[in-house]
């Protein structure tokens, strides 16, 4: 329910503050798909910009999308 409500809610290339287990993020919707920005540790020394990709509340993939994103 709570991720069709943001897929409703959100439009095309709109940037939102996001609150989910307790931290805030930046979330993004690009081509119809939702994705966080990476604020983890672990991809500190990553080139370019990560997105966690918000398909499943319980599976979300981390994935560069620097040559999508240009923003």
């Amino acid at each position: 329910y709570g991720l069709r409500k943001l897929h409703e809610g959100i439009a095309e290339g709109e940037y939102c503050v996001f609150f989910r287990n307790n931290h805030f993020s930046v979330i993004h919707k690009h081509q119809g798909q939702l994705y966080l920005l990476v604020t983890d540790q672990g991809f500190l020394r990553q080139d370019g910009i990560m997105w966690e990709h918000l398909g499943r509340v319980r599976a979300a993939t981390a994935d560069s999308l620097t040559d999508s994103l240009t923003h």
